[in-house]
């Protein structure tokens, strides 16, 4: 399949939006509201990855560096590809191939990815991490996430078993306190 990359253009807000709520990983920070709050101190380089009929399939939240580099948004922690329902295995692949040409042709000399992390996708997903291996992508950074259990209860069986092991190696969730200096 053909994809047209699109630089974004803030007249495309609400469709950005709407896909972001109706994605498989999007998270309020991803809203345009969000991201765009952060301009003054990142210039917004977000792209918009439609397919041949003009379908939105793919978001890349994006900003530069001085240094030539094109990057998943400065102003988060994450920000890879916010992908639809329909997102198969390949079409990352081919997505980071399309982001990679278009760097080359606007100079930037190097890409920096920040996957998502799964721990925030409505749909677990890692499509975009198959690519970057596939594609020799280099790990420079590797940061922890962790998720702690609401009050509700966990109704997987998956679920269950990591907290068996949070009892079993004495792990615990506290307030932290402040200390004054």
């Amino acid at each position: 399949m053909k994809y047209d990359l699109i630089k974004y253009s803030d007249e495309m807000a609400g469709e950005w939006n709407r896909f972001v709520a109706n994605s498989k990983n999007g998270t309020f920070l991803l809203n345009r509201g969000y991201l765009d709050y952060h301009s003054d101190r990142f210039p917004d380089r977000s792209l918009v990855i439609r397919d041949e009929s003009g379908r939105i399939v793919s978001l890349f939240p994006a900003t530069s560096t001085e240094q030539g580099v094109l990057s998943s948004h400065g102003g988060l922690t994450y920000g890879g590809f916010v992908t639809g329902a329909d997102t198969r295995a390949q079409q990352p692949l081919e997505w980071l191939e399309l982001i990679a040409e278009y760097a080359r042709s606007e100079g930037y000399g190097r890409i920096v990815y920040k996957c998502i992390p799964h721990i925030y996708h409505r749909v677990p997903a890692e499509e975009d991490i198959y690519a970057l291996f596939r594609l020799n992508a280099r790990l420079s950074v590797c940061n922890l996430a962790s998720a702690v259990p609401l009050p509700g209860g966990i109704s997987s069986r998956m679920g269950k078993r990591a907290a068996k092991r949070i009892v079993r190696y004495g792990l615990s969730v506290e307030p932290a306190s402040v200390a004054e200096i």
